[in-house]
């Protein structure tokens, strides 16, 4: 019996209110085992971000009057590392680096859109940021590591200091009271203990 996957919760979040189906909505339609809730604003989608977590959020910027990247940045605060993938009107190296830059997973370009683009993109979105929250929960862990040594080697270092202090000081008055008592070998033994 062939294993069902659970479906994939994405958010479609809009800069602006339209009518009608966009052509990424047209294509998630069908895409088997995706889940898609529209929203028409940023301030819905936060407010949608407060009751759940989806999977995935495409960020559509295709008909935006705002600055893309601050409403990228905006949405990668709200979304709390949730994966978002952007699109705009047209594939733009250039665009598509700065948002990555900024955070966002991917960008993908209504002129070169298609349901299997689509699909592999978020896909892969998906599965890096997946990737990238285990990296920095094994870096966090590796600083929670790094400290407990440095705090134990510190306490070692410290513990060990008194039983050497000790050593050199028997040794500095063996040196001044007994050294008449010391042979040549003696001498040489406490010698070398008080320098080290």
């Amino acid at each position: 019996m062939p294993q069902t996957q659970k479906p994939i919760n994405i958010i479609l979040a809009y800069d602006y209110c339209h009518h009608g189906e966009s052509i990424a909505e047209i294509l998630l339609k069908q895409v088997a085992n995706y889940n898609t809730f529209k929203t028409c604003s940023f301030l819905e989608l936060c407010d949608r971000l407060q009751q759940e977590t989806p999977d995935l959020i495409l960020l559509d910027l295709t008909q935006t009057n705002i600055n893309r990247i601050a409403a990228l940045i905006s949405m990668e605060f709200e979304a709390k590392g949730v994966p978002i993938v952007v699109i705009s009107e047209h594939e733009d190296e250039n665009f598509a680096l700065q948002i990555v830059r900024q955070g966002a997973q991917d960008h993908l370009g209504l002129d070169n859109l298609s349901e299997v683009r689509l699909k592999k993109t978020i896909n892969l979105a998906i599965e890096r940021k997946t990737l990238q929250n285990r990296l920095e929960f094994y870096m966090n862990h590796f600083e929670t590591s790094n400290k407990e040594l440095e705090n134990f080697a510190y306490v070692a270092s410290h513990d060990l200091q008194e039983p050497l202090r000790k050593i050199i000081n028997f040794g500095n008055r063996l040196a001044d009271k007994c050294t008449d008592q010391l042979n040549e070998q003696g001498l040489d033994y406490v010698g070398r203990m008080t320098n080290a």
